[in-house]
């Protein structure tokens, strides 16, 4: 049982992945919240832990957001609580519209259902017109959502963002989410090699492995860290390092040189969120060149910084 469901008060809800909570998701809560407010309704989102093509066709896609993260996101853009993540496996898939619906009005007094305009329900893919009449059996009123209009001239899909992210193009990638990419993980050992250099770097081990990470590459990003209530800035390092270890082959790393911050972090939570590629990865000729194209990269974080710290 969940917290959720020893409230019984009447409830509109919404379904779906919501992977990465982007403007077509945020469309579809935005129209949530005002029909919860139109029609003394408590607002309700149910996602899920898995990607069903993952669990349904076997593939391996990478995630946009952990379920806690798009949870976190829900609830800090739009003030929704009610967020259940429901486990999505091949015995849940089986059910059908009519079994779901049925679900949802015993467990969480569901009176009205959201969905998308293109979204189908259940095992037999009702859409919402099919909806209707299964619904209505049970008490419960089917709406669709109209489509959004994308400001941005670009089709918003995880998918889309998913390719964005995998070929450095955060910036592309966060027009259409609505908010930046980031990576949440924890602040562990590393070589400590650019400490000796100048740029000392929190190490990323990342909480969520089944979640993308940006191509290799330099960007520009802000950070948050576990017990600091500000947000600090820097540049973060994905890939070889093959001018420190000599190998194209070697384990990717994530690094993060905090500008004018030098405190032992090690164990702490770290979120970081990426706002734009500097460049590729690259192999120096030597350390020293290393440390001057590091110094540019900082120059170049700085400058974009500067220029949109207004709209971060």
């Amino acid at each position: 049982m969940t917290a959720i469901e020893h409230s019984h008060e009447p409830r509109i809800a919404t379904i779906g992945m919501m992977d990465g909570v982007h403007l077509g998701h945020q469309h579809v809560l935005a129209r949530l919240v005002a029909l919860a407010q139109a029609r003394g309704l408590r607002p309700m989102v149910v996602t899920f832990d898995n990607l069903p093509a993952n669990v349904l066709r076997g593939t391996n896609i990478p995630l946009l957001s952990t379920p806690e993260q798009r949870k976190a996101l829900i609830a800090n853009l739009f003030g929704i609580h009610d967020v259940m993540i429901q486990h999505f496996d091949r015995d849940f898939a089986r059910l059908t519209a009519d079994e779901y619906l049925s679900e949802l009005r015993r467990r969480f007094n569901v009176r009205a259902l959201l969905v998308g305009f293109d979204n189908r329900l259940g095992s037999d893919r009702r859409s919402h017109e099919q909806l209707k009449p299964i619904a209505a059996t049970l008490g419960i009123e089917i709406i669709e959502c109209d489509r959004l209009e994308n400001p941005h001239h670009a089709e918003v899909k995880s998918t889309a963002i998913r390719a964005l992210i995998a070929e450095g193009r955060v910036e592309e990638a966060n027009d259409l989410l609505g908010h930046p990419f980031s990576i949440h993980g924890t602040v562990v050992e590393g070589q400590q090699i650019g400490r000796t250099i100048g740029f000392p770097t929190a190490n990323v081990g990342l909480l969520s492995p089944e979640l993308i990470v940006p191509c290799r590459g330099v960007y520009a990003v802000s950070v948050e860290l576990e017990d600091l209530d500000r947000r600090l800035f820097g540049m973060c390092n994905i890939g070889t390092r093959p001018t420190i270890t000599g190998c194209d082959a070697a384990p990717v790393t994530i690094e993060v040189n905090i500008f004018d911050f030098d405190r032992d972090i090690y164990g702490r939570a770290i979120t970081v969120d990426f706002h734009r590629r500097l460049r590729g990865e690259q192999r120096f000729a030597d350390i020293d060149s290393l440390k001057a194209q590091l110094d540019r990269d900082r120059d170049q974080a700085t400058q974009f910084f500067n220029h949109h710290i207004d709209k971060l």
